[in-house]
Parts: structure tokens; sequence; C-alpha cells
């Protein structure tokens, strides 16, 4: 069969369909977009590389200089960090910017460091609350606030130092997912405050409707005003957990961090 071919009009071959040219352009600029993110990460893993290099040299003159109290050292370091706070006695360190390479982390460490505070606010301010409650024989309610605030405050900070050294070495996922899990007891610890059982020692919900019940007006105040903290405990401790995880995932996703996800880390137990 012979086959007509008209001047100027360009032959098609069998072999190579027309859509050819736009699959090679497709991959190409797949492939240019994969490079660009490769190039990101590799520009963003070089200057925490440089932070980490700075602060080992910065640990490591210190450590020539002064003698002052050591803290147990980081995983990723060969020498032990100085403490530095407070200023005036140090007995334990606390250098964000050194410490910490990852801009992210930082910031996340900074707002658990407020969550510390609040929450330990709270616990005095609960346990201030029970003094109010012996002037109507509610000796138990005393006694037990004060236990929760003795162990509470102690309990939280050593949290919230397991949360910096995590932060410090994003890409062991042990110590990430071990901080994670600690947090899901502090959001329920939170909740159960909220609600407040009575004579608890938790001026809680149920605490301030049994207060205002039988006119203890005052009193029912300030355990108000612990229910606001507890209140706003709940979302603070719930907005870190949902924040680290989500940072965590992200940076693994990324390749900036190996590690094992939140899931396979869960069935590995």
């Amino acid at each position: 069969m012979e086959h007509n071919n008209n001047p100027g009009t360009p032959q098609m071959s069998s072999e190579f369909p027309a859509s050819t040219t736009q699959t090679s352009s497709s991959a190409a600029a797949y492939d240019n977009s994969s490079h660009f993110e490769k190039e990101q990460s590799l520009m963003r893993w070089e200057q925490d590389l440089k932070l980490r290099e700075r602060a080992l040299a910065n640990n490591q003159a210190a450590s020539d200089v002064t003698g002052s109290h050591v803290v147990v050292p980081a995983p990723a370091t060969a020498h032990p960090r100085q403490a530095n706070f407070p200023s005036s006695y140090p007995m334990i360190r606390l250098n964000l910017e050194e410490d910490i390479a990852i801009r992210e982390y930082r910031q996340i460490v900074k707002f658990g460091i407020f969550v510390f505070l609040w929450e330990s606010a709270a616990l005095v301010y609960n346990w201030v609350v029970s003094i109010g409650t012996i002037v109507y024989s509610a000796v138990d309610n005393f006694f037990l606030a004060l236990f929760y605030m003795i162990v509470g405050v102690p309990t939280l900070y050593f949290l919230t130092r397991k949360l910096y050294r995590a932060a410090s070495v994003p890409e062991r996922a042990r110590k990430s997912y071990a901080y994670l899990f600690a947090l899901i007891g502090v959001v329920l610890f939170n909740i159960i405050f909220f609600v407040g059982f009575k004579r608890s020692g938790m001026n809680g919900l149920i605490w301030v409707i049994s207060l205002f019940h039988n006119d203890h007006n005052a009193v029912g105040a300030m355990a108000t005003v612990s229910l606001f903290f507890w209140f706003v405990g709940v979302i603070l401790t719930i907005a870190l957990f949902i924040m680290y995880l989500r940072l965590n995932n992200t940076k693994r996703q990324r390749g900036e961090i190996q590690n094992a996800g939140f899931r396979e880390y869960i069935k590995t137990r």
C-alpha cells in the first residue's frame, strides 16, 4: 500500500507518539523541582552543621577557661557542656542558640518553658486556694494540694529538660517520642484538675460549683481563677504536643532528620 506524503507536512511516526514531547517536558520539570528541594535540604543541613561546629568550639573554649558546674553532655557532643543558668550560681544548662541548631526546635523549647512556668504557677495557686478551704474544714483538700505542688513542679521541670535534650538531637526518635508520651500524661493531668472532684485537692469545675452552691463565695471566686489556670493549661499542653509531633514528622518527611515515624515507634514498644 502506498502512502501519500504531502510536501511541507511533518511526518508522524507510530514509534514516537505525539505525547512524547509533553511527557519529557513534565518529567524534566519534576526533576528540576526535586533537585531544587534537595538543594534546599542540603543548604539547611550545612547551616545546622556550621552552628553545631561553632557551639562545640565555644564549649571547648569555655571548658578550658572555667571550672563551673558540669551538666550531662548531649549525645552529639564529645565534651561536657557547662552550666550557665542562673548567672550568679550556674546549676543548669540553658543556651538555646548553641545547644539547639534547628530554629523551629528552639521556638518549641521556648514555648515548652512557658508551659512549664504556667503549670507551676497553676499548682502553686491551686495550693493557695486550698488554704482558704481549711476555714470550711476541708483540711484534706489542703494537704492533697500541697502534695500535688511538691511533686508536680519538679516533675514538670524534668519533663521540660527532656524536651530540651530531645530538641538538641531530634534525629533520635527515642528521646522525642518518650517526651511525647510523657506529655500525654500532662494533658490528662490538666484535664482531671480542670474537672476538679470534691475534696481531691483539685480546685476545678465541680469544686467551684460546690463552693458557690454552699455560699462560700470568697473561696469560690479564688477557685474560679484556679479553674481558669487549668483550662488554659489544657489548651497549652495539647498545643505543645501537636506542634512538636507535626514538626518532627515534617522534618522526617523532608529528609532533614532520620528516624522512625510515631506509628512505627509505637509498634516497636
